[in-house]
């Protein structure tokens, strides 16, 4: 897909496994959550956590020296990725609340 960045797990290609299967399975996880439950603290734990994942692989690719470091932000990449997908979902609720209270008025 990408080309330069092809990740193999055996005979899966995790690069195409990402965009294809995972994030649409997030981006529905995301906008269940935002839907159907009412606590901020719940909503929010995806974001937050993909938040500190995606940190924690950044400051492991800056400190890990040789190839190792690359590894590591090809994940920061992909759980960057994720983070984003979540936000996506937080926008679409945002304008399905934004559209709704602009028709009550």
């Amino acid at each position: 897909m990408f080309g330069f960045v092809d990740v193999w797990w055996g005979e899966i290609n995790l690069t195409v496994l990402l965009p294809v299967v995972v994030a649409p399975l997030l981006l529905l996880f995301q906008l269940l959550l935002c839907f159907k439950v009412k606590s901020l603290f719940v909503r929010m734990f995806p974001v937050g956590f993909l938040g500190v994942v995606c940190s924690w692989f950044v400051g492991l690719s800056l400190y890990v020296p040789g190839w190792d470091s690359l590894g590591y932000t090809i994940l920061a990449i992909a759980n960057g990725f994720m983070l984003f997908v979540c936000a996506l979902g937080w926008g679409i609720w945002g304008l399905w609340l934004w559209n709704r209270k602009r028709r009550k008025q």
